[in-house]
């Protein structure tokens, strides 16, 4: 994988639903990925600002009001394999599509995989789609 990146750098690619962390020697890791429905695609540099094996997710009131079924969830979802801002999926009909309201989904081993690997403070590049 061709990139200036440093080694350890997550790149989310979501015009080919991939993330690729940075590995020596010019190689990469790729995860297939689930991303950003028409509309909530966004691209541009970020950095892993916190970690939580069972976070809690709470939708934004601009989601609400978008998915008012989102409401139920509006004092926070409980955490669990499926709850990451780059999160889990057991859904493998999902990776390769544009479906989230602009999160990234990794098959769940993938995303463990890729926790286990990546520490808070690493870089995160989200390509344009």
């Amino acid at each position: 994988y061709e990139s200036k990146e440093a080694v350890g750098t997550v790149i989310v690619d979501p015009a080919n639903f991939y993330v690729y962390r940075i590995e020596e020697d010019g190689a990469a890791t790729r995860y297939g990925a689930n991303v950003g429905r028409d509309g909530f695609r966004w691209s541009g540099d970020a950095y892993v600002g916190r970690k939580s094996e069972w976070a809690t997710w709470t939708p934004p009131k601009e989601m609400i009001k978008r998915q008012p079924e989102a409401a139920k969830y509006a004092r926070g979802m409980p955490g669990g394999l499926e709850l990451y801002t780059i999160y889990a999926t057991s859904d493998p009909e999902t990776i390769g599509s544009g479906i989230t309201s602009g999160c990234v989904g990794l098959l769940s081993q993938d995303m463990i995989h890729l926790y286990s690997r990546t520490p808070v403070k690493t870089k995160v590049v989200v390509l344009p789609a």
